[in-house]
């Protein structure tokens, strides 16, 4: 997996475990990942690439509202497993 999809994944998971809203755009994880991830620059279409995976393997769900744009509403148990196994499925 790549370190984007990680890095989602281990975004997603922490927000649930800490009881927040996990609703978000592309636009809105992309600006969190570069914000708190000091040496990496993400843009948003690898976010957009990343996310897409994420979804199409079940891993997290959401839904494409937009072109270009999915909007994120949960990690799956699936993703979680994936997380606490520290990707070592």
């Amino acid at each position: 997996m790549t370190p984007i999809k990680e890095l989602i994944l281990r975004y997603l998971y922490q927000q649930k475990k800490q009881g927040k809203s996990l609703r978000h755009s592309v636009e809105t994880l992309t600006e969190h990942l570069n914000k708190y991830n000091d040496d990496l620059f993400i843009t948003k279409a690898q976010v957009y690439a990343a996310v897409k995976y994420l979804l199409d393997h079940k891993l997290i769900t959401g839904f494409p509202p937009l072109q270009n744009s999915i909007i994120i509403l949960s990690i799956t148990p699936e993703g979680e497993d994936l997380i606490d196994s520290e990707f070592n499925v």
